[in-house]
């Protein structure tokens, strides 16, 4: 096993532990069986949200923890698991194994960003990309990640011959992390940018918490502070207009926010953006607001402005 294969691990499952802790999804643990093989999905999500007309969706993923941008192969075979994986159930309900039917959405979570060709590939085969490259509150996190891997109980593990090496690294990832890193890590909320493409906002731990929800409507202002464009690095012309992907920083009620589109998902929206005077973009987001004496879940939209 590559470290880099290490780091991923990790890294999925960290971040499907903050989704879980945002009670986004309902994360399940094991592998899971396809038309043609069993694949190393070790730990996948249902959505916690309901929504009619459509099986329950169940989030499988990857993560990938490269130097590099991820480029067209990883896309590629992703596709071929989901395929796999969506094509194998059983239309019988008594029978015991693949008896529940999902939608399955796929989406692999990145350290690093994804070239043009992997961006273009997975838009057009619905695979949804997450990048934390250059996310501010998701730093300690990669940080801690990339020390770890290098601890050397880690290391014995990538180097010896035995089995369920992934949950054994996860095991000495849980006892270790808190003595690596102070900081706290964030809360995680997953958004739609313009009812296209899915988005996950990052914030300082609990920063949803702290929102106060709308009372007549669901609509919150939101102001954009800046945004930041990342060229691709291995191309020389570093005033290229071809970018990886971007970053936005917005305010929601005093609460600092990023999120990441790829560059490919960008184009299809920003002529869209464009059009729009006042308000630049719409982030819908599942909101509990916990004011009405019980944990009650809403949809909020928020209008994504500039500052005057």
């Amino acid at each position: 096993m590559k470290p880099s294969q290490a780091r991923g691990y990790i890294l999925e499952y960290v971040v499907l532990k903050l989704l879980k802790e945002a009670g986004y999804v309902k994360v399940k643990p094991g592998h899971i069986r396809g038309r043609g093989a069993e694949h190393q999905i070790d730990a996948y999500g249902v959505l916690s949200i309901p929504t009619a007309f459509i099986y329950p969706i169940r989030l499988l993923s990857e993560a990938k923890f490269y130097k590099d941008p991820i480029e067209l192969e990883i896309i590629r075979n992703f596709v071929g698991v989901i395929k796999d994986i969506s094509e194998n159930y059983f239309v019988n309900p008594s029978h015991k194994r693949n008896s529940l039917r999902f939608t399955d959405a796929g989406c692999i979570f990145s350290a690093s960003p994804f070239d043009d060709s992997a961006q273009e590939y997975a838009w057009a085969h619905n695979i949804f990309l997450m990048s934390f490259s250059e996310i501010d509150s998701m730093k300690p996190i990669i940080d801690t990640i990339k020390l770890i891997v290098q601890y050397p109980g880690i290391v014995a593990i990538l180097n010896d011959d035995g089995d369920n090496k992934q949950k054994r690294i996860i095991k000495i990832f849980e006892k270790i992390r808190k003595s690596i890193t102070k900081a706290d890590y964030p809360t995680l909320v997953v958004g739609i940018l313009d009812n296209i493409y899915p988005v996950i906002l990052v914030g300082k731990k609990g920063w949803i918490n702290l929102i106060e929800p709308p009372e007549k409507k669901d609509v919150l202002e939101v102001i954009k502070d800046y945004r930041q464009d990342f060229p691709d690095p291995r191309l020389q012309n570093l005033n290229n207009k071809d970018h990886l992907y971007h970053i936005f920083h917005i305010t929601i009620q005093k609460q600092p926010v990023e999120f990441n589109i790829p560059n490919f998902v960008a184009k299809k929206i920003f002529e869209r953006i464009r059009r729009k005077k006042k308000i630049i973009a719409e982030l819908q987001i599942p909101f509990i607001d916990k004011n009405q004496g019980k944990s009650v879940r809403r949809i909020i939209t928020l209008d994504v402005k500039i500052p005057n």
